[in-house]
C-alpha cells in the first residue's frame, strides 16, 4: 500500500512531467506558427515581385502607345501644313523622339525589375525565417522530451531517496 506522502510525491512528479510536456508542445506550436506566417509573407512578396514586373510592362506599353499617338498627330499636322515629313529635320525630330521614348521605356522596365528584386529579396528573407522557425520547433520538441525524461528521473530519485520507491 502506498503512503499519503508517496501519493503526493507521485502526483507532483506527474504534474511536473505533464507541465514540461505541455510547455514544449506550446513552444513547438509557436515556432510552427511563426514558420507559417513567414511562409505566407514569402508568398506575398513573391506575388508582389511578379506584380512589379507586370506593372512596369504595362506602364512601358502605355508610354509606347502615347508616343505612337504623338508621332502620328505630329506627322498629320506637318503633312497638313505642306511639310515633307520623311526628310530633313522633321525626320530627325521623329527619330529623336523615338530614341528618347525607347530610353524611357528601358528606364521604366529597369525600375520595375529593381522593385521586383527588392520584393524577391524580402521573400527570400521570409523563407529563411520560416526555415529557422521550423528548426526551432524541432529543437523545442527535443528539449521537451529531454526535460520530461529529466523530471521523471528526478521524481524517481526523490521517491527512492525517501524510501517510498522499492
Amino acid at each position: 500500500m502506498c503512503s499519503p506522502m508517496a501519493a503526493i510525491q507521485v502526483a507532483g512528479m506527474a504534474l511536473s512531467v505533464y507541465s514540461e510536456n505541455q510547455k514544449s508542445k506550446a513552444a513547438e506550436g509557436q515556432a510552427r506558427h511563426v514558420a507559417d506566417v513567414a511562409r505566407f509573407n514569402q508568398q506575398v512578396y513573391n506575388m508582389r515581385a511578379n506584380s512589379e514586373i507586370q506593372a512596369a510592362e504595362y506602364e512601358a506599353d502605355l508610354l509606347d502607345e502615347g508616343v505612337r499617338r504623338n508621332l502620328a498627330r505630329n506627322r498629320a499636322l506637318a503633312a497638313m501644313s505642306g511639310v515633307v515629313i520623311n526628310t530633313g529635320s522633321v525626320d530627325q525630330v521623329q527619330q529623336d523622339s523615338l530614341e528618347n521614348a525607347a530610353m524611357e521605356r528601358l528606364a521604366i522596365l529597369y525600375n520595375g525589375n529593381v522593385r521586383a528584386h527588392a520584393a524577391r529579396t524580402g521573400a527570400l528573407n521570409y523563407g529563411m525565417q520560416a526555415t529557422g522557425a521550423l528548426a526551432s520547433a524541432g529543437a523545442e520538441r527535443a528539449a521537451g522530451q529531454i526535460n520530461t525524461g529529466v523530471r521523471i528521473a528526478e521524481g524517481a530519485y526523490t521517491l527512492q531517496q525517501r524510501g517510498l520507491l522499492d
